[in-house]
């Protein structure tokens, strides 16, 4: 069972990298997915029409409706410090000062925006980081008779096969998606070599399984690739995360911060919560009074 299953599906979702990793995450996968059925085995997930975009259109709709500001496509340079704690953020060089500062990148990325003064008394990241390559296809017909399939054949370098459809309505998408994925090390070959020839060999990876899938059918297609998407908690994580407000100030949410679970929706809005709930504690008296009434 070992050597024929769960070997090659850690060696296929790890990129080969597996000797550090703790029970937890078999543990947290199992469960997730078991949750995602019921009794009988039915599949009982759930999606959003339009996407997260629809998620995130109502939330910004909300933030305005409270009189919150949103402001998007800005890069922001740097969160600084004055004495204990942060006061803000500088864009466009110029400091914007509030009361508190939530950070919601991934600690490799954050470590860039940090004050000097804030690195030294923000706790080490403990994790490792996977990155990942997606060819999603929008076909015409349905490829797979599964949502998900998790490869343990290692001749097809693939970590899964995702069609989505099976869960989303495909009249909604004009056809069915299906996401060709292969996680992989932040240094993988595979993240610098040109689009059109790495989306041919996943789509013929994804033909060696679904001989089917021929290229007639795909009706669009798009590579995307990111070097740090998933964190790693490896042997020794439990008891040692990290804290989520170490200086006045400031906050840090990401997911990173997902722990024993795995990475998905449910989790993330159970890291937002405790974000939320810690940064109005924090809040000096009048900035709570006022966030109260909003």
């Amino acid at each position: 069972m070992v050597e024929r299953l769960w070997m090659p599906l850690l060696d296929s979702k790890f990129d080969g990298r597996v000797s550090d990793l703790p029970a937890t995450y078999i543990w947290a996968r199992t469960r997730r997915m078991s949750g995602a059925r019921d009794s009988t085995g039915k599949e009982t997930m759930g999606w959003l029409e339009g996407g997260y975009e629809t998620l995130i259109d109502a939330l910004a709709e909300r933030i305005r409706a409270r009189g919150g500001e949103l402001h998007t496509g800005r890069a922001v340079d740097s969160i600084v410090a004055d004495g204990p704690g942060a006061t803000g953020i500088v864009v466009d060089g110029r400091l914007e000062p509030f009361d508190a500062v939530l950070c919601t990148l991934a600690p490799p990325q954050r470590q860039q925006l940090l004050d000097p003064s804030l690195l030294g008394r923000v706790a080490a990241d403990r994790c490792r980081y996977l990155g990942v390559i997606c060819l999603l296809l929008r076909t015409r017909e349905s490829v797979s008779p599964y949502h998900t399939l998790n490869i343990t054949d290692r001749r097809v370098p693939l970590t899964t096969i995702v069609e989505t459809t099976h869960v989303v309505d495909a009249e909604q998408v004009g056809g069915h998606l299906v996401y060709v994925t292969k996680y992989v090390e932040p240094g993988h070959a595979d993240l610098t070599r040109p689009d059109a020839e790495l989306a041919a060999e996943y789509l013929g990876h994804a033909r060696t399984i679904f001989p089917g899938l021929d290229t007639a059918g795909v009706l669009a297609q798009s590579l995307q690739r990111a070097r740090i998407v998933e964190p790693v908690h490896v042997l020794g994580s439990a008891g040692r995360e990290p804290d989520s407000f170490p200086v006045p100030g400031l906050a840090l949410a990401s997911t990173a911060d997902v722990y024993p679970e795995i990475v998905n929706g449910q989790a993330m809005v159970k890291v937002a919560d405790r974000a939320v709930a810690g940064i109005l504690q924090r809040l000096p008296d009048r900035a709570r009074a006022t966030a109260a009434a909003a």
